[in-house]
């Protein structure tokens, strides 16, 4: 199941975890969620997403910074506080 997630996405105190044909809601905050998550494979990319890199399409940088696109079209924006992702993983 973890290497079917696409994304995660914080929503209040919860977190939706999106996979390619399905999205889950979760009783677990987002920190929490991807704190058990492998770091090899899972980046927070915003205080309110974690994306799976295994799942990570495009990468494109713009005057108003990166944004992610994944394998499922999600277009995610990459806040400033986490850009040193982008670079640490080359993605």
């Amino acid at each position: 199941m973890v290497n079917e997630i696409i994304y995660i996405e914080a929503q209040d105190d919860y977190a939706m975890l999106y996979t390619s044909s399905d999205s889950f809601l979760t009783n677990k905050g987002i920190s929490a969620i991807h704190t058990k998550l492998n770091p090899d494979e899972f980046v927070r990319v915003h205080r309110s997403f974690v994306v799976s890199i295994n799942h990570i399409k495009e990468v494109l940088k713009d005057t108003g910074g990166w944004q992610i696109i994944t394998t499922n079209n999600k277009k995610i924006n990459v806040s400033r506080s986490y850009t040193d992702v982008v670079n640490r993983f080359k993605l």
